[in-house]
Parts: structure tokens; C-alpha cells; sequence
């Protein structure tokens, strides 16, 4: 048995498992959460299958013996639901500790930019994404056109125009360095 396979395997899954949670949290929370990421993953969380995950790490693992694999069954789906759980729970009790779900009753909470990856090394190689179409689906969410929209968030970045900003805002400066003598 390749014990380093399995483990970080293990890790990829609790991951997914993770990152799925929060997902089904954002669903369950429309009324008060607010995505840019739409329907992105959901074609990514369609093309995973867990008897695919399980005989990938299984066979990278070199797990032979039937118990053993049965053992290795029961870790994968016990890493994948403790994941699901814990990212589930583990955003509940954030917003709930920065109190905004007191404040998304009135004024909906806005995720403006979220990134999970269930594809290629995550999917234990059952489903595969080329990086250009992981980069597409990431920067479909950043909503570039009403970004441009507001010209003066970039200027306050980058420091130019600021002849049409307000007496009280300033453009951000990158710090100072001074060089160790």
C-alpha cells in the first residue's frame, strides 16, 4: 500500500467535501446570500462520482487486499462527509460570529468571488479541467463589466484622477520600503 497516495488523496477529498459544504450553505441561504459564481459548479459537482473517486485512490494507493480496500472505502466516504460538514458548519458559525445573518435579514450578504477546485488532483483525476477553463469559470464571477462601470475603484488603486475624487478620499500608496542597513 502507497500510504502517501492515500493520504494526500485523503486531504484532496476532505476538500471537496469542504467546498461542497459551503456551496449547499450558499443554496440553502439565497435569501440571504447572494453569489456572482451562478451555476459554475454545478457541472463540476455533476461530473463527480464517488465509486470513480474511490477505485482512482484505491488503485493509486496499490490497495489490494479486499478488506483493506473495504477499510479504504469507508475513510474515503467518512473524509468526504467530515468535509462536507465541516465547511458546512464552518461558514454557519462565521457569519453568525460576525453577526451577518442578524444583518442579511435586511441587507443580503454578497459573495463576490469564491474558488473551489472539484476537478483533476481534487477528483482524484475522474474529471478533468484544463486551466484555461478553470480560469474562465474564476474570472466569470469578478463581473468585469461593472467593474468598469466604476472607474473610480481603479483609480483609487492606482492612484490616478485624483482631481475628481472628494477632498476626504485619497489614492492608495504603495508603503515605504527602507532597506535594512
Amino acid at each position: 500500500m502507497r500510504d502517501d497516495f492515500f493520504i494526500s488523496d485523503l486531504g484532496r477529498l476532505f476538500e471537496v467535501g469542504f467546498n461542497i459544504g459551503i456551496l449547499t450553505f450558499f443554496s440553502h441561504r439565497t435569501q440571504q446570500i447572494q453569489t456572482r459564481y451562478k451555476d459554475s459548479y454545478l457541472s463540476d459537482l455533476r461530473q463527480l462520482r464517488l465509486s470513480a473517486i474511490s477505485a482512482s485512490i484505491i488503485e493509486k494507493a496499490q490497495i489490494d487486499c479486499s478488506l483493506e480496500q473495504q477499510i479504504a472505502q469507508e475513510w474515503i466516504t467518512l473524509f468526504l462527509q467530515k468535509g462536507f460538514l465541516s465547511g458546512y458548519n464552518f461558514v454557519h458559525e462565521f457569519l453568525e460570529a460576525v453577526e451577518w445573518l442578524k444583518r442579511a435579514k435586511y441587507t443580503p450578504i454578497e459573495v463576490c468571488y469564491f474558488q473551489c477546485l472539484l476537478c483533476n488532483e481534487n477528483s482524484a483525476g475522474t474529471s478533468l479541467k484544463t486551466n484555461t477553463a478553470l480560469l474562465q469559470d474564476l474570472f466569470a464571477q469578478l463581473d468585469l463589466d461593472s467593474l468598469a462601470s466604476q472607474p473610480h475603484l481603479l483609480k483609487r488603486q492606482t492612484g490616478q484622477g485624483k482631481e475628481k475624487m472628494g477632498a476626504e478620499e485619497k489614492p492608495l500608496s504603495m508603503p515605504t520600503v527602507i532597506p535594512a542597513t
